[in-house]
């Protein structure tokens, strides 16, 4: 593993035993077993290692979310793409909320669009067989 994934790796590790309030690059450090400087080279501020860990939160979400084989009928792969969503926010709780809250901020990363669309897609194909009570964008 090169430094770069080892950090990242510890401020998941952060992210998941302390959550985003508590997060601190001191942890993240200890954990990676580098220095302040390696970590600010690679990631340049606290904020931006933050920033990497989300994203990469994202797209391990999203990942699994591909990885899973989905029901040819499109109501079940509906509801088994919201079972894998909860269950990843079940399990991993400190992380959902400093993913959410990111997204909450504003904040554009592009495995969460993917996801969003890979949503729009589904509901899409449950109206599309008539299954909805409510058009697709209301969905």
């Amino acid at each position: 593993m090169n430094t770069y994934d080892k950090i990242l790796a510890a401020a998941l590790k952060v992210l998941e035993e302390d959550g985003g309030a508590q997060f601190s690059t001191r942890a993240v450090t200890a954990i990676a077993q580098v220095t302040a400087p390696t970590l600010y080279h690679h990631f340049g501020n606290a904020d931006g290692l933050l920033s990497a860990a989300i994203v990469e939160a994202f797209k391990q979400l999203f990942e699994s979310k591909i990885a899973a084989v989905e029901s040819t009928i499109p109501e079940m792969a509906l509801r088994q793409g919201w079972d894998d969503y909860v269950r990843f926010a079940a399990t991993r709780p400190r992380i959902y909320a400093a993913m959410m809250g990111r997204l909450l901020e504003g904040a554009h990363i592009e495995a969460a669009d993917h996801s969003y669309q890979a949503l729009v897609q589904n509901i899409q194909k449950v109206a599309d067989e008539g299954n909805l009570a409510v058009s697709a964008q209301v969905a």
